[in-house]
């Protein structure tokens, strides 16, 4: 709790730091206060808080994905002060909103209670409809900030109606009386079904699956870089271990309401989300299509539903937070310190001249493409362990292959680095920069060769 006061005591800080018109007061003070949450939140490992007449509880489970989160945010905030260089307006709002979405965010893992759950979502979102459009004289960025808000209302208003339907039939939000309503109830009315598959849908609309994934490619796309990559990892992240709880709480008992849903969801994800990126040569478009795809796998988790599928979603997520952030953090100096339009052609030859970049950038995608001795080779084996636990050989099939066709849009990037020539300057970034991508990419490799570290935690 400690953890998410601190979160919301920076982010309204940030506000009234705004009048000192100092960028790095503004870093400090965000930097700082998402360290003292992250401290916070590591140290009540192991203890059950709850609050708010027990509708907020952290146990090890938000405590894990919490931690991940601000984690990620934190490397996203190393990245923000050569992003906004020679940038003065509006900074520390961007800051603030960025800060209470991860509020929002912590909230979304730890709900006992369906209000807080949609009170959690709606904190996360409304500063991200503002954040895709903060390039306010880009007409993408503009386009992108409405498409957001009109599908994420649509999602919320079909959430809405999905938590009133179950509150009609179970006489309660809280989560241990609607799992106490299945355990004693044999037949399910099917008005009760409906509000679940309603649930189901809006949280597809979040993580972007497919065929709810329509609004990713162009809101990726549009909104600033450094906004996209927070949507792409503690958005995705928070959604995910939300879902993930929501349905192994209230709903594990009655898996023929949902099951074959998610399980449609999920190879429905995989096919798009790989031939889309292919088709890509915009960088930016084919990491969102990529997320796409990575839906697909982490819903093998949610379809499992065993002993280890927390933990091989944790660990997913983990990889999958390091490598985006890797990826995108090289495409924003790319990008913007070469005046490039962001599209695979702009790679060629950067591995020599910037090196370092290429071989972050070539981390990243070999750990997307699940490649040893990448973090991302051990996300997609745990998550297939999981999924033939829970007897889904088939979709691991299905996985494996979706996974191959992968490796071909990331490889493409790499031999842009490597193989082609182009008169590439040297791309000069802060030491700041360099080490926060740095650090991911050890990270990715560490997560790779030691994944009990994160594997075993839950």
């Amino acid at each position: 709790m400690f953890s998410l006061i601190t979160i919301a005591i920076t982010g309204v800080l940030l506000l009234y730091l705004g009048f000192l018109k100092n960028r790095w007061i503004y870093i400090s003070v965000a930097i700082t206060g998402l360290i003292t949450a992250l401290a916070f939140s590591v140290f009540s490992w192991n203890s059950v808080e709850s609050s708010f007449s027990n509708m907020l509880i952290v146990n090890n489970y938000a405590v894990a994905f919490n931690s991940l989160m601000i984690f990620t945010t934190l490397l996203i905030f190393l990245l923000a002060p050569h992003y906004f260089k020679g940038i003065e307006k509006n900074v520390p709002e961007i800051y603030a909103l960025l800060i209470f979405s991860l509020a929002g965010a912590c909230m979304v893992t730890s709900f006992d209670n369906l209000t807080m759950l949609f009170i959690g979502i709606e904190t996360m979102s409304i500063p991200l409809y503002i954040l895709a459009g903060s390039k306010k004289f880009s007409i993408r960025s503009n386009e992108a900030s409405f498409k957001y808000f009109i599908f994420s209302s649509l999602a919320t208003a079909i959430f809405l109606l999905g938590i009133t339907l179950v509150y009609g039939m179970v006489g309660s939000f809280h989560v241990g009386d609607i799992s106490n309503y299945f355990t004693i109830t044999k037949e399910i009315p099917s008005i009760l079904k409906v509000g679940i598959v309603l649930l189901v849908i809006s949280f597809g609309f979040k993580i972007a699956a497919v065929p709810f994934h329509f609004w990713a490619p162009d809101v990726y796309e549009g909104s600033p870089t450094l906004i996209t990559a927070f949507m792409a990892t503690v958005v995705k992240i928070a959604g995910f271990a939300a879902f993930y709880k929501l349905l192994s709480s209230c709903f594990i008992l009655i898996p023929d309401t949902w099951h074959h849903l998610i399980l449609g969801l999920s190879v429905l994800s995989l096919i798009v989300g790989n031939v889309g990126a292919i088709k890509q040569k915009d960088v930016k478009r084919m990491l969102a299509y990529s997320s796409i795809s990575h839906t697909g796998f982490m819903l093998f988790a949610v379809l499992s539903f065993n002993t280890f599928s927390a933990s091989s979603l944790l660990y997913y997520s983990f990889a999958y937070a390091l490598s985006t952030i890797a990826a995108f953090g090289v495409l924003m100096v790319v990008k913007n310190h070469m005046s490039a339009d962001g599209s695979i052609e702009a790679f060629n030859g950067l591995a020599k001249k910037n090196p370092i970049l290429a071989i972050v950038m070539t981390i990243s995608m070999l750990s997307m493409a699940g490649i040893p001795v990448t973090s991302g080779f051990f996300a997609k084996y745990y998550i297939f362990v999981s999924a033939i636990q829970g007897e889904l050989l088939w979709m691991v099939i299905v996985g494996i292959i979706a996974a191959l066709v992968g490796v071909a849009y990331y490889l493409k990037l790499i031999i842009a680095m490597f193989a082609k020539t182009s008169e590439t300057e040297k791309i000069v970034t802060s030491p700041l920069y360099v080490t926060s991508l740095l650090v991911a990419a050890i990270l990715i490799l560490i997560a790779g060769i030691l994944p009990n570290l994160i594997v075993s935690l839950i």
